[in-house]
């Protein structure tokens, strides 16, 4: 199981290095995209509606990202607690496995002490003279 839990470590730490990797890249897509989109509108770097345009651009970006990090982030959580409880029912299978092993030595302890009893007995009755 750590091998597992390794494994999707190195692999989620790759994933979200590329990811970020990528939203640089597309970070300055949208920002000449941005820049492309305000003046089809017809409005000029530096006047007040292009700015404007560009930050509503922006925070509509900014809101995407942040729900595709925030859906990562859920998985990585249902992940997260789907091997939480498959440890705890490895742990709760180990225990019961645990409690079994004891009751049969337990079983076994008192069966080797009565019949230790019996012989002790038996060795009594025949040192008694009749």
């Amino acid at each position: 199981m750590r091998r597992i839990s390794v494994a999707l470590i190195f692999a989620l730490g790759l994933a979200s290095a590329l990811a970020f990797a990528g939203a640089t890249v597309a970070a300055d897509r949208v920002s000449a995209a941005s820049d492309a989109r305000c003046r089809g509108y017809g409005l000029t770097p530096g006047s007040d509606g292009y700015v404007k345009c560009v930050a509503d651009l922006k925070r509509d970006q900014r809101s995407r990202n942040s729900s595709a990090s925030n859906d990562l982030s859920q998985d990585m959580k249902a992940r997260a607690d789907a091997n939480a409880a498959e440890l705890q029912a490895q742990m709760a299978e180990q225990a019961a496995q645990s409690r079994a092993n004891l009751d049969a030595l337990d079983a076994q302890i008192a069966a080797q002490q009565a019949a230790a009893q019996q012989a002790q007995s038996q060795a009594m009755q025949n040192t008694i003279p009749h």
